[in-house]
């Protein structure tokens, strides 16, 4: 657990059979954290052999969920019920993400600074390579611009913050739901994740109101590995479930006119933490 006056819980959502880095890395959050919540949103046959194998794990609390009401409802279930504090930071994290010990360390005196309220890691692939996670709010073309680089092999877009340099922590609107610690003041304020979107845009949409309601940071330090999938690049069931999440977004927050993106992307620019994280 860390050593400061924050108390931290992460929640970890899992589908299917568990994976050893997935059993990895809840091992390493238990030693770091007060509790670990996994949210099996597995069928119920799959879901008891996912608890059988972390029997051994103290600390974790398992929720079996099998009707599969999706990432950010399952993420919210396990939330949801948890004290409310500025001194509570809770950890969202994908399940193919590797830790370092000293990692929910080293985010939480981010949250010394009370106006910051969401913080991503630096998160690389396995190979060391930088993923570029740090993102501005996107428009309709940005998106359809993602969605056709990998066919028309288009560069990354101003979107993507692929020029970010990071030798500082950023102040961003957008960050990646694979590992956000958001204060749960933030959370219960913005409301938790929408649970309209079933998987894909529910992290652009919560990173977005967090940083209306607070500060939002993609930090230089600390590192996490993320086995990235690419689901929807892989399969046209979950490239279809992604373009509905795109329009669910775009109707939530607007297609031709988003007067709160403008100002949001506005405010990218390098952050400094109080306490002097980035040492």
């Amino acid at each position: 657990m860390i050593r400061n006056d924050f108390s931290t819980n992460a929640s970890i959502v899992i589908y299917g059979p568990i994976e050893p880095v997935t059993v990895r890395l809840i091992s390493s959050l238990e030693r770091q954290c007060d509790s670990v919540h996994v949210v099996d949103n597995s069928p119920i046959h799959i879901a008891d052999r996912n608890r059988s194998r972390l029997s051994h794990i103290q600390r974790i609390v398992f929720h079996s969920l099998s009707n599969n009401p999706g990432y950010g409802a399952a993420h919210n279930h396990a939330l949801g019920d948890l004290p409310v504090s500025k001194n509570v930071v809770s950890l969202i994290v994908n399940p193919d993400i590797e830790i370092e010990d000293n990692t929910v360390e080293i985010l939480s005196r981010f949250f010394e600074d009370p106006d910051v309220g969401l913080v991503m890691p630096r998160v690389v692939y396995p190979d060391g390579t930088v993923q570029q996670l740090a993102r501005r709010v996107p428009s309709p073309r940005d998106v359809l611009h993602r969605i056709a680089k990998p066919y028309l092999r288009f560069k990354a877009g101003s979107y993507e913050l692929a020029n970010l340099h990071w030798s500082h922590s950023v102040r961003v609107p957008i960050v990646s739901g694979c590992f956000m610690a958001i204060r749960s003041t933030v959370f219960a304020r913005i409301g938790g994740f929408d649970e309209r979107f079933f998987m894909y845009f529910e992290d652009y949409d919560l990173s977005r109101r967090a940083a209306s309601a607070s500060t939002v940071v993609a930090a230089n330090i600390p590192t996490v590995i993320h086995h990235h999938g690419n689901a929807s690049r892989r399969s046209w069931s979950m490239a279809l479930v992604h373009l509905r999440s795109a329009i669910t977004y775009f109707n939530k927050w607007g297609w031709l006119r988003d007067t709160e993106r403008t100002r949001l992307n506005e405010q990218i620019g390098y952050y400094y933490p109080v306490s002097g994280a980035n040492t």
